[in-house]
């Protein structure tokens, strides 16, 4: 559901949400979502206390709206970032010692299993259907909720991987070695852009890591594409602090202008994050921790 701020002759913005039954909203597409909030004219502000009344929402919680819209300020709750890596300041992006470290394992990987080949822009819908299917395997190893089992996200990764225009594009990319597929990474990118979505690959081929071999030969070509950024997205993994040389500030909260509902979805978030960075958490049984991991995680993708 979108709602539109309307002038008398077009919508000048847009405020995409998803609301329950209840009248709880959160951002459209929940886990994929990896930016929300107003799709507005830079620096445009807008009253929440009449935006959400016109939705009928009792709260509306966001994790992933960048700082720069204000308007969301006062409901933040937590500070975080995206990380990106910024490709127009022409400067020496991946370390000597990274290339050549990455590079013994490519040729180890051509010598034991054949020509290596990789394809920045694989227009085949299999590849993507085989990326989504090695990404579900890892979500199911790792024990967490698998995305792509939900019908709804397999059709909108579809969906994107057919958009081909200057301004957005669906964009899979994919390393093969000896003709077989080991590394896939699927994305979408604008002019400038390339976001990096869901990079994953065959886990027998783990000791070359050809997920990374992928992603530096991206980076690598990127620029010669018109790309000036490579945006990863949230979350602290070893990768992004390697080779990112920019953060967008991101927050995150809950807004609501029923006080007590506020202050319940302020404190349930603090709590969460509190507890995740203490051995607290340790003290309660497994079994416990992941169905009520799971159970609040499946509220995410409905």
């Amino acid at each position: 559901m979108t709602h539109l701020s309307r002038s008398s002759t077009a919508a000048k913005s847009f405020f995409p949400y998803q609301r329950n039954s209840l009248g709880f909203g959160r951002p459209i597409g929940g886990p994929v979502s990896d930016y929300h909030g107003l799709v507005a004219p830079p620096g445009a502000t807008y009253d929440l206390k009449a935006l959400t009344r016109a939705c009928r929402l009792l709260s509306w919680d966001f994790d992933h709206v960048p700082a720069s819209q204000v308007t969301f300020s006062p409901w933040s709750a937590v500070k975080t970032q995206s990380y990106l890596l910024k490709l127009s300041d022409n400067s020496q992006i991946v370390s000597k010692e990274t290339w050549s470290r990455y590079a013994s394992k490519l040729r180890k990987l051509e010598r034991e299993f054949g020509k290596v080949e990789i394809e920045l822009d694989c227009k085949d819908i299999n590849v993507v259907r085989l990326c989504l299917d090695l990404k579900s395997s890892q979500y199911r190893r790792s024990g967490v909720i698998d995305l792509f089992a939900m019908p709804w996200a397999r059709a909108l990764a579809e969906v994107i991987s057919s958009q081909n225009s200057s301004s957005f594009s669906g964009t899979t990319s994919v390393l093969r070695a000896g003709g077989r597929p080991i590394a896939i990474h699927f994305g979408m990118r604008s002019k400038t852009a390339w976001h990096y979505w869901f990079p994953a690959y065959d886990p027998e081929f783990n000791r070359y890591s050809p997920g990374m071999l992928l992603l530096l030969h991206m980076i690598s070509h990127a620029s010669k594409q018109g790309i000036e950024i490579i945006d990863f997205g949230k979350g602290v993994m070893d990768y992004k602090q390697q080779l990112s040389n920019y953060t967008a500030p991101l927050i995150e909260g809950s807004v609501t202008f029923n006080r007590s509902l506020l202050v319940l979805r302020q404190s349930q978030k603090r709590l969460i994050d509190w507890a995740r960075g203490t051995q607290l958490v340790q003290m309660v049984p497994q079994s416990v921790r992941k169905v009520a991991w799971r159970a609040q995680e499946r509220g995410r993708f409905r």
